[in-house]
């Protein structure tokens, strides 16, 4: 399926629902981080265990409260064992909370 490209508007049959009912205003703001097809980005052996040492030490990284509920989550509920997908990361990161508590390397 071919990409439409940016859309600079929210079609206007949305407007209502992506608001809350005209309670929460609009702004026109976006990001384009898409890289060319051909373009990959490799990550290496020292930017997973820099992420490793991390996770260790329960550092939070951008989504802040947010990682301190996934780190109890992945206490709470074990992964080794299981196959576990992470779609959509921009960094490593949480592919690395996956290798760290799927290999039981807690301390």
């Amino acid at each position: 399926m071919k990409s439409r490209g940016l859309i600079e508007q929210i079609p206007a049959h949305l407007i209502y629902e992506y608001t809350m009912g005209n309670r929460i205003p609009i702004q026109n703001w976006y990001l384009d981080g898409t890289r060319p097809k051909n373009t990959a980005i490799i990550y290496t052996v020292e930017n997973i265990d820099n992420y490793l040492k991390r996770i260790s030490e329960r550092e939070t990284f951008y989504y802040g409260a947010t990682d301190s509920w996934l780190y109890q989550a992945l206490e709470k509920f074990p992964i080794q064992g299981k196959d576990v997908a992470v779609i959509g990361s921009e960094t490593p990161i949480y592919e690395s909370m996956v290798i760290y508590y799927g290999e039981n390397r807690r301390p």
